[in-house]
């Protein structure tokens, strides 16, 4: 599927309109501007209009693509004290799993795994 340019999104959205906001009136005029074979179709056009009228043009009255934003994951910070408490508990406890010292002590399993490598250099 071809990713049209937002020029061609917002001709095709006017067409929709202009052609009573029907999707195959909409896909025959654009064969003729498209050719046969590289026009978008009804299923395409529906797609669009969906995306860019509803979500876009009624939200942000605008017709471009939004930048999608990758999240980052966040920092864990490795405080003394939490060090600490981990050591505590693996040296009083240890036979106690990961899974139940991560709820004991209210800390993620990832962070007892880096500070039980840290502390036990077997």
């Amino acid at each position: 599927m071809a990713s049209y340019p937002t020029e061609v999104r917002v001709e095709l959205i006017r067409y929709y309109y202009r052609n009573g906001e029907s999707f195959a009136a909409t896909a025959r005029h654009l064969r003729t501007l498209f050719g046969r074979n590289n026009a978008p179709t009804e299923k395409t056009i529906k797609r669009i209009v969906v995306k860019w009228i509803v979500v876009k043009l009624e939200a942000t009255a605008s017709a471009a693509d939004e930048r999608s934003t990758v999240r980052e994951r966040q920092k864990t910070i490795r405080v003394p004290e939490t060090i600490e408490r981990v050591r505590e508990n693996s040296t009083a406890q240890p036979s106690t799993s990961t899974s139940r010292a991560s709820q004991e002590l209210e800390l993620p399993r990832r962070i007892l795994n880096q500070d039980e490598t840290t502390q036990n250099p077997d």
